[in-house]
């Protein structure tokens, strides 16, 4: 009688694979999490206020995102041409 389910180690890898690959895209992801959260809880009225918050947001954050994202790249890449 056969296992109902068959798990190769192939797909183990690809799965784990997936799921490193996501958790590394949600870590890049903190700057927007920081700037959105932000956002929210000064809750900017007006141009200026909007203005400025912004402007904070990409002198600020704009740097770490970009870093972050370039991070994720060469992880992603690494994980997924190393075998």
């Amino acid at each position: 009688m056969r296992p109902a389910v068959v798990i190769k180690e192939k797909h183990v890898k690809t799965l784990g694979k997936i799921l490193f690959s996501a958790i590394t895209f949600v870590a890049a992801l903190v700057p927007l999490w920081l700037f959105v959260v932000a956002r929210c809880l000064l809750a900017p009225q007006g141009f200026w206020q909007n203005l400025a918050l912004t402007g904070a947001g990409v002198v600020i954050l704009g740097g770490f995102q970009i870093t972050f994202l370039i991070f994720w790249i060469v992880v992603s890449f690494h994980i997924w041409t190393d075998d």
